[in-house]
């Protein structure tokens, strides 16, 4: 114990001696440095966005590809986020400066695509993520379910689907209201109809009304 707790130490100092030695790379938007010492986690959550995206952009490809069956593609996107995290995890331990442009993540950086580049880490990498899967996701790169033509005709369908759908939220939203009539219909919607005529004085005692 008192070992793991002196390399802690020992650690930590050096992570602060060498965060402090290094100089900030540029002004954040509100003018304020950047702080080196941040930069291993800023790395780190980048490696974490880049796992997610790469997996998810994958399992979209391969069910749009084949339907179903092409969720095994999945294992390549899983494939690419662990090296895009790795790379990610190397970069913060050197305190590089993370890159400053939006949506970096969804860059693939030198390693990935190494790795896609080489047929022995590819196939190897390949079939470390996909385990028994690993023919049908070699056999599907050469025999697809559906032809090029109904997948684009699928992606054009699916694209005027949420087209339509944006342009009929954008119609219920051109009615200008008041803030507070805004509020009350996004509460109570249709279950109670909204006062239309705003010059018209109701009794204080509402049971009048019932009369």
């Amino acid at each position: 114990m008192r070992k793991v707790a002196l390399f802690m130490f020992f650690v930590v100092s050096v992570v602060a001696i060498t965060a402090s030695a290094i100089e900030p790379a540029y002004v954040g938007p509100l003018g304020n440095a950047e702080e080196p010492a941040l930069r291993p986690y800023k790395w780190i959550w980048r490696g974490i966005t880049a796992f997610g995206h790469q997996t998810k952009t994958k399992f979209i490809e391969g069910n749009m590809n084949t339907p179903v069956l092409g969720t095994v593609e999945t294992a390549r996107g899983i494939r690419n986020g662990s090296t895009e995290f790795l790379y990610s995890f190397w970069k913060g331990i050197l305190f590089s400066c993370p890159p400053q442009q939006p949506k970096h993540y969804q860059e693939k950086t030198e390693l990935t695509k190494w790795v896609e580049e080489d047929d022995v880490w590819r196939n190897v990498t390949e079939f470390m993520c996909s385990g028994p899967a690993f023919p049908m996701l070699v056999a599907l790169d050469h025999v697809q379910v559906e032809s090029d033509a109904k997948v684009q005709e699928r992606l054009s369908k699916a694209k005027e689907i949420q087209e339509s759908r944006r342009q009929a939220q954008k119609s219920r939203q051109g009615v200008k209201m008041q803030a507070v009539e805004q509020a009350q219909k996004k509460y109570i919607g249709d279950r109670i109809p909204m006062k239309k005529d705003k010059d018209k004085k109701y009794p204080k005692n509402l049971l009048k009304l019932a009369q």
